[in-house]
């Protein structure tokens, strides 16, 4: 498990730094969430990530408009599938695009808005078509572990440093088994 999912939680963290980059506000609301959960700066541990709604939605966020397996999963339709005007017939293997999921049914899909997951009943209404982790019985079993990295990591390095955009860096989703920003020349300057 641990080795399975370095390059998928790496990914997501980049993603993640390459969207605070490029929306310093969301970094600066970011930071002052963090700054009075750890006023003193110190090490982060799971007993001080709980109630973060700013950065959980950032990472949510980040997870949505970028899957790192933007292609989906595979699956076999167990029995006839009514689908609009068609029907998916039993024993059809599909593929769930969660890139494409992941955009329907919802404004603005295409920017970065951590704040549609600070509402309940909106996050609620978004969990049903969020999918970074795939669903049902073949989920990533190491999901849990992926989260609490990603806050973790995630929260001592916006406490530490300010991430901007290299002058002239253009990021772009480069894909094959997992998708991963190419381009990404991220400038961290440590904070006072």
């Amino acid at each position: 498990m641990l080795v399975a999912g370095h390059d998928t939680t790496g990914y997501t963290l980049a993603w993640t730094l390459v969207e605070l980059a490029r929306n310093p506000p969301v970094q600066e609301r970011l930071l002052a969430e963090l700054d009075a959960a750890n006023p003193g700066r110190g090490p982060w541990g799971p007993e001080r990530l709980g109630g973060l709604v700013c950065l959980g939605g950032v990472i949510k966020e980040a997870m949505r408009l970028w899957p790192v397996a933007a292609l989906g999963s595979g699956r076999v339709v167990e029995g006839d599938l009514p689908a609009g005007e068609f029907t998916v017939p039993r024993g059809a293997e599909t593929l769930l695009p969660f890139f494409v999921i992941h955009r329907t049914g919802i404004e603005r899909p295409d920017e970065f808005v951590p704040e549609r997951w600070e509402d309940p009943a909106a996050a609620d209404a978004l969990g049903r078509l969020f999918l970074p982790f795939a669903s049902g019985r073949r989920n990533c079993v190491g999901q849990n572990l992926a989260m609490l990295e990603l806050r973790m990591v995630l929260a001592a390095l916006v406490q530490r440093f300010s991430v901007a955009l290299a002058p002239g860096a253009e990021v772009t989703a480069e894909s094959f088994l997992t998708m991963r920003p190419a381009g990404a020349l991220l400038l961290a300057r440590p904070r006072p």
